[in-house]
């Protein structure tokens, strides 16, 4: 996941993991389970941007990445994501005249028993 923004939000996230504190039981179980500082693997950052990586479970977190756009709502956020079972994807969003303004793209390649079967032969 790529987000660029000012460089006070970059450093909360950093700091928080991307993870969101929020009362929303399904987006908390997500926070918990794939964000925070010690689950997130930082790749680049400078002042006004944060690359990293989560792990991911077999579904998109799109839910997740709008709620993070829309507490940060001066931020632009890309995530692309591969499961296990071949199911890969890509989603922008930022905030446009006060609106979610959000992309998405999903496509189906090999899954990892797949790729194993196909090396091995």
């Amino acid at each position: 996941m790529t987000i660029r923004g000012p460089e006070a939000i970059i450093d909360e996230l950093a700091r928080r993991g991307a993870a969101l504190d929020t009362s929303d039981n399904v987006l908390l179980g997500i926070a918990n389970q794939f964000f925070g500082p010690e689950q997130i693997e930082v790749l680049i950052r400078d002042s006004t941007m944060i690359s990293l990586t989560y792990d991911l479970r077999n579904a998109p977190i799109n839910n997740y990445l709008r709620a993070i756009l829309e507490s940060y709502p001066s931020c632009w956020i890309k995530n692309t994501f591969t499961s296990e079972c071949g199911r890969c994807g890509l989603w922008i969003g930022h905030m446009q005249d006060g609106n979610p303004h959000i992309q998405e793209l999903e496509w189906t390649e090999l899954s990892v028993e797949e790729r194993c079967r196909i090396s091995s032969s």
